[in-house]
């Protein structure tokens, strides 16, 4: 018998039976009582035999999930645990033991919030308690003192379990420890203030020094320049051209700072109108490099940061005139879209980039090979780049068939 008990004078008893149902076998629940005869002599028994077979195995298809479920959540690396609304804790995985650095023998039965919220952290408990008030949180963060005093910062997702009233009788919590992360975060954001702050010091320290050495050199070079020899007016034009570079430099520099900074200006915008100011501001280098212009016809309107969307464009056509060399002829202005994404676009057919640089281009300092020698600051499609993040989208380059590039910039329609 798997199971026997007697309960005053009747027998329950559970039992398998192989050789049941021809050899398939089978669970049997027996109830047995004593008959007894009209003078009280035991005479026989009563029994009662029912097939429990479906039940024992229902019963063990469940233990056997539970096992499951229970395995998965002992080993899962994330913090799983039931508080109950008193704030008792039922249950915990192995991974709140890990985290918080107490036994599970001393978390579970213990006051969730008391334990792991001492002193002053508890104020986050009376804060969330105010949020549940208010309606449903599911997900929220908060900082939990470890055994050691140690502060540990956990995302959590919380579902409730309710009873057929729809009264909660549990509150499952389910956390990952990001303590790492913030701090990673908050180091990267603390860089990133430190490198902004280098930035714009640098760029104004030099500002002042580099405008003075380019005035005087404007000076030197407008009254000077017929009296030097050939030597002296090389150096002239060199320490001009430098100067600007410079003065040049120190201004994407701002840009770029100000582009990561600034929030934007979400608003409709017509792209043709941009693209015709941006023609008009290159009109005349076009006309006398006879370089042939092409823009689509009609263009949609498109939610976007107006300025930011005139800046990509002034680079991109900026680039194109500065490294499409001697053979560049056509500068063309795309547009297309799908489901997710308005999609601008600007071709040339001049000199073209490399596959190899089709993605570093678009790095602070970072210019394609084919531009050596051709005066650049290797801001300008950083500055795209950052631009195109900021619109949910994606900016890149691919090489022509034979010559030339195209940029493709992505701009999120969910904006």
């Amino acid at each position: 018998y798997d199971f026997i008990e007697k309960k005053g004078s009747t027998l329950y008893a559970e039992a398998y039976v192989p050789m049941s149902y021809r050899g398939k076998g089978a669970y049997l629940w027996i109830i047995a009582s004593p008959l007894y005869d009209r003078n009280g002599r035991l005479i026989g028994a009563i029994e009662s035999i029912r097939d429990i077979t479906d039940r024992k195995k229902a019963e063990e298809a469940l233990q056997k999930e539970k096992e499951y479920v229970g395995f998965i959540v002992s080993t899962a690396p994330n913090l799983i645990c039931g508080i109950a609304p008193d704030g008792t804790t039922i249950s915990a995985n192995q991974m709140v033991a890990n985290v918080t650095g107490y036994p599970l023998d001393q978390i579970i039965g213990r006051n969730w919030w008391e334990l792991l919220y001492p002193g002053e952290e508890y104020a986050q408990v009376v804060q969330l308690f105010e949020d549940f008030r208010k309606g449903p949180v599911v997900n929220y963060e908060m900082t939990l003192t470890t055994r050691t005093g140690e502060k540990r910062v956990v995302s959590w997702n919380t579902i409730n379990r309710c009873d057929s009233k729809g009264e909660v009788v549990e509150i499952i919590k389910i956390g990952a420890d990001i303590t790492e992360k913030k701090k990673m975060s908050e180091d990267l954001r603390i860089n990133a203030e430190k490198i902004k702050l280098f930035a714009y010091s640098v760029s104004h320290d030099l500002k002042s020094p580099i405008i003075g050495i380019n005035g005087l050199t404007r000076l030197l070079h407008r009254q000077c320049y017929p009296s030097l020899d050939e030597k002296g007016r090389k150096y002239c034009d060199q320490i001009l051209k430098a100067s600007e570079l410079v003065v040049a430099l120190i201004e994407e520099i701002n840009v770029y700072i100000r582009t990561r900074e600034i929030p934007l200006d979400f608003e409709m915008i017509k792209p043709k109108e941009i693209i015709g100011m941006v023609r008009e501001e290159f009109g005349a280098l076009l006309s006398i490099r006879q370089i042939n212009w092409v823009e689509p016809d009609r263009i949609p309107k498109i939610k976007a940061d107006r300025m930011s969307i005139l800046r990509v464009f002034r680079n991109l056509v900026d680039n194109a005139l500065k490294y499409g060399g001697e053979q560049l002829s056509e500068i063309r202005i795309g547009y297309a879209q799908n489901d997710e994404f308005h999609i601008l676009s600007v071709s040339d057919n001049g000199v073209g980039i490399k596959d190899g640089d089709c993605e570093k281009i678009f790095g602070l300092f970072q210019r394609n090979q084919t531009s050596r020698g051709v005066e650049g600051t290797g801001l300008g499609l950083a500055i795209v780049k950052e631009i195109a993040e900021k619109h949910q989208g994606k900016v890149w380059a691919e090489p022509g068939l034979k010559n030339g590039a195209t940029f493709y910039l992505y701009i999120s329609k969910n904006l």
